[in-house]
Order: structure tokens, then sequence, then C-alpha cells
């Protein structure tokens, strides 16, 4: 096998619509910030350079609402349903997972972009597997890059997944035009 086998995009695992309102219920929101990353997860802009919301925080009580957790139970039976076909494809994989990190919503605008990096985590959980939902189109650049020159074409509602281990370096390119949103979780055993 190739090493880009293990790269598995799963089409339109999530409706149009579903993206879209994903997409408005946030965009406007207060609570963007800075993504984090690195073993200090802090503020790294020349690695990292894009904003987040973790729509994942049910020990928040201040996010709580029946909304976030009605769209966070809809988040995981979509990624459940995309893994299983990542599971049919490698059945050793359901070993390693039996727990996620919850769903973080991603924003690039132009000039924003993650740089080359692998996906190891900074929790006490060990990442098996990296799933990340495209949820518009309508950009240039924000492409999935693989090992400095492998991309991999994504489309709206479509999931990509791989291995969350150190030989699948992978990176976001820069935004050029318009704003890229996506949702990232990472699966993995505790």
């Amino acid at each position: 096998m190739d090493m880009r086998d293990y790269i598995v995009v799963a089409k339109g695992l999530i409706a149009s619509e579903k993206c879209d309102e994903i997409v408005t219920m946030f965009k406007d929101s207060d609570e963007w910030v800075n993504a984090a990353c690195g073993p200090d997860n802090g503020y790294h802009p020349d690695v990292r350079n894009c904003n987040i919301i973790r729509v994942s925080r049910p020990s928040e009580e201040k996010y709580a609402s029946e909304a976030r957790t009605l769209l966070d139970a809809d988040l995981f039976g979509i990624v459940s349903s995309a893994v299983k076909q990542y599971i049919e494809k490698f059945p050793y994989v359901a070993a390693v997972i039996n727990s996620d990190e919850g769903y973080d919503l991603m924003r690039y605008e132009p000039g924003q972009k993650v740089s080359r990096h692998i996906d190891v985590g900074a929790t006490s959980a060990t990442r098996a597997l990296s799933c990340s939902i495209q949820l518009n189109d309508g950009f240039v650049g924000g492409e999935w890059q693989f090992f400095g020159d492998v991309k991999i074409p994504v489309e709206k509602g479509d999931i990509v997944m791989f291995p969350s281990n150190f030989c699948f370096d992978h990176e976001v390119t820069p935004v050029t035009e318009g704003v890229r949103y996506s949702l990232l979780t990472f699966l993995g055993y505790k």
C-alpha cells in the first residue's frame, strides 16, 4: 500500500444544509480566538494562523445550550459514519479508538493557514485518527496538502481522515480569497 491510501475522503457525508447551518450558527460569534498549538498550547501564528471555536464545551456552563448539545450529537453521528468507512478499509483501527476530543470549528481568512505539522496532541488521550469536515466552498487556497506535495481535494460536506501519527505530516495552505470553515476532531484512546 501507498501512504496516500491511508488518507480517506468520505464524500458528501454531511448535507450542504447542515454545513450552512453550522457556519451560520457561529459565523458572527464572539467566541472566536486565535488557534493554539504546540507543547505549550500557545498561539504560534507561524505554525497555526487561524481562528477557532470549541463547539464541544460540556464543562463550560456559559456555552451550554440545547442547540449546541444537539449539534454535538449530530456531529458525533456524522463522524461515526465516516470512521465506520475508515474501519471497513483498515479494521485494526477499531482497536485504538475509544474516545474523541470533541469538535473544533476552524476559520481561515485570507492569509491564514496551518503550516506543515503532525497531530500528536497535547491532551491525555493518544490520538489515532484525525478527522476534518469541510463546511464550505467558495474560497481560494486552503487546500489539504500532505508530505509537502500531495494535495487532497476536499469539497463541502466531505470528511478527510488520516492517521494522527508522525508519518502523516500535513498542512492547510494559505487562503487567498474568501473564508474557509471546517470542523476538526481527533479520535483515539485514553
